[in-house]
């Protein structure tokens, strides 16, 4: 049988039965995976939006996994969220190897990979134990740790229970690793999993690796010529981040401390340099750490009260620092690593590449050679001291294009929202992408029956305290009509403590703020109670899943166009300008688009889902652009007064 005929005998054999007990043969499936052969047999890369439920992990990984067992080569799942590849580990690949194995009688092989600072280092944490360089109020836990190592060496962060700061002891760290003349080399986590990597058909990872893996001259993973990305719509966020670079001034000051910092057996200034040296090296250090002060001083006073400054003029005040670091690097270029013990020789090396890594990165910000960067300042959230130095490259398409589209055979972009008014335009231009087959899989779920989109046409300014006042409102109408269970979405934090100020001990549900704790932690606890309202800023609208009765209703506060005073936003403006562009249509509503399909995506998760999703930014129907994202989301019956919707939410739950 060829590629197609296994795919159609899979889909409707009845062989997924045997792994999928209420597995019901779905036509979309079928299309998508036929799609994306199609397109790598015919050298095309492909991209496909597939709406929710339409079963789209087994449509590509069936032809995913074909075709590398039929062209012997490697393919990449590159994904945004744990939970995806969890899902693809546990659930998905198996199915796939088991259906692929009774029909064809061959073996899918599959490995997951990591950051190998996600795997155990023996050589750590038995050097940890050794000299007793580990916080003493954690010793259970490390000798729990080592005997769990020692038994199964093949494990990850994931596998143990370590706490925080006791994984950053024990954890590999590529710089500190004697990867090739390490003792432990035949217990090593990492090299077991490498090996694991290299024999596997499949390599599931996320994008920051993937991305990461082009930073590194694609020299952290086995190569392969083929990739599936999937949550596809966060690829040029991520990109931007993985290649651009943020200097942490107060991480910066810890590194220097630590190489002065007297321990058992000396400082490690002390123990690689000469006797001799010792002296003008505490002036250069002391020199340095005192530049790391000043400049923090000089960028706070910079930032102000604002939390983000773009910065415009190359970063002269830290030139002083700049310099400092030189001399710190010339110094170390004094130390005879040959002369070494091996541990020492990479503590060393790890230190020093950290520090030429920081000096030049913060040489591009204080000279600005590179203007295809953007440039800025940003307060580390909940420190009114630490200032971070952030540059990134604005034209990632073209990076992309190269190191991506170019340089792997076939690649398919997968997401559920990925089309701006069934237009794929926008994504293809966010990666340089201009050779693909398209194609839109809608959801199969009945929207009309399973979800009722209420809009406000309360035509008040979005920026107005009138405009909180009259959401909270509605807001709690809504919360109150079905009975708790809701999500409500914002674009800034200030909205959010304003609104949950105003409507915290005016409702009967518990509030679950985001601006409390981290976004994890939070989930966690309204996931947990019986009831709840969970409110929620940019990392809830997309990448978490809340079926059944968990989500009764979305509230969106406002269409999420991205802040206007964002660095990267405000140059992202000014180069479609400069290229004669209208950024708004090009660039600021399509964006916002695919983040209320996202939104909106929250709701209905399962075929048995109904609810609730409430826009109450009037400018969706009052503004020309309103009608693209009306076009743009579900077939929804729509309503616009809160009487409609109490009526239309009662019909729809009888």
């Amino acid at each position: 049988m060829d590629i197609n005929e296994i795919i159609h005998t899979v889909f409707t054999d009845g062989v997924l039965l045997n792994y999928i007990p209420d597995y019901e043969y779905r036509a979309i499936q079928e299309q998508m995976a036929d799609a994306i052969i199609t397109a790598w047999y015919n050298e095309k890369h492909c991209i496909i939006e597939a709406g929710t439920g339409t079963g789209k992990t087994l449509g590509y990984l069936l032809p995913a996994a074909l075709f590398a067992m039929h062209e012997d080569v490697k393919v990449a799942i590159v994904t945004e969220t744990k939970a995806l590849q969890q899902q693809l580990m546990l659930n998905d690949l198996p199915i796939i190897a088991n259906a692929i194995r009774d029909i064809t009688g061959t073996s899918l092989t599959y490995a997951l990979c990591l950051g190998s600072n996600n795997y155990p280092c023996y050589r750590r944490l038995q050097n940890a134990i050794d000299t007793g360089s580990f916080d003493k109020s954690k010793e259970k836990e490390i000798y729990h740790v080592h005997d769990v190592v020692t038994k199964q060496p093949a494990l990850t962060r994931f596998d143990i229970m370590a706490g925080e700061s006791l994984w950053h002891t024990i954890c590999r760290e590529s710089q500190l690793c004697p990867i090739h003349t390490c003792k432990y080399k035949n217990r090593c986590s990492y090299i077991l999993a490498k090996k694991n990597w290299q024999e596997a058909n499949i390599l599931v990872m996320n994008h920051y690796l993937f991305f990461s893996n082009i930073a590194a001259s694609k020299s952290l993973v086995p190569d392969f010529k083929v990739v599936v990305f999937d949550e596809a719509h966060s690829i040029e966020r991520i990109a931007s981040n993985q290649l651009g670079f943020a200097i942490n001034t107060e991480q910066l000051k810890e590194n220097l401390e630590h190489i002065i910092r007297r321990r058992k057996g000396g400082a490690l200034l002390e123990r690689v340099l000469t006797y001799d040296m010792i002296s003008e090296a505490m002036e250069v250090f002391d020199n340095a750490l005192r530049q790391v002060q000043l400049s923090k001083k000089i960028l706070n006073d910079i930032v102000k009260n604002l939390q983000t400054l773009r910065l415009r003029n190359p970063l002269a005040e830290c030139l002083p620092l700049l310099k400092a670091l030189e001399e710190v690097l010339r110094l170390f270029e004094k130390a005879e690593p040959e002369t070494m013990d091996e541990d020492l020789r990479l503590e060393y090396e790890y230190h020093k590449a950290s520090i030429m890594d920081i000096w030049h990165d913060l040489g591009m910000a204080v000279f600005m050679d590179e203007e295809s960067y953007v440039y800025w300042l940003e307060k580390e959230k909940n420190s009114q001291v630490n200032i971070f130095i952030c540059g990134q490259p604005l034209d990632v398409a073209s990076i992309i294009h190269k190191e991506v589209l170019d340089y792997y055979d076939h690649c398919c972009f997968v997401s559920g929202t990925l089309s701006v008014n069934n237009s794929f335009e926008y994504f293809k231009q966010s990666i340089g992408c201009d050779n693909a087959d398209t194609l839109i899989l809608s959801s199969p779920f009945n929207f009309t029956t399973q979800s009722v989109l209420f809009i406000d046409t309360n035509d008040i300014d979005p920026n107005s305290e009138e405009f909180i006042d009259a959401s909270v409102a509605r807001l709690t109408f809504i919360v109150n009509m079905v009975k708790g269970r809701c999500l409500v979405l914002f674009t800034s934090y200030t909205m959010l403590i304003g609104v949950y100020e105003k409507m915290n001990d005016t409702i009967p549900y518990k509030i679950f703020s985001q601006h409390r704790v981290n976004a994890s932690t939070i989930l966690h606890e309204y996931i947990t109670c019986s009831n709840g309202v969970l409110f929620g800023t940019h990392s809830f609208w997309q990448g978490i899943d809340l079926p059944g009765d968990l989500v009764r209703a979305v509230i969106i506060m406002k269409l999420p166009f991205e802040a206007p005073d964002s660095p990267v936003v405000q140059a992202k403006i000014e180069k479609i300008q400069k290229e004669g562009g209208n950024p708004f249509m090009k660039y600021q509503l399509p964006y916002a688009v695919l983040l209320l399909k996202q939104g909106f995506g929250r709701l209905i998760r399962k075929s048995t889902d109904k609810g609730v999703v409430a826009i109450l930014d009037s400018r969706i129907v009052t503004k020309a652009y309103g009608k693209i994202f009306l076009a743009s989301l579900p077939e929804a019956k729509k309503v616009y007064t809160l009487e409609e919707l109490e009526k239309a939410y009662t019909a729809m739950m009888m």
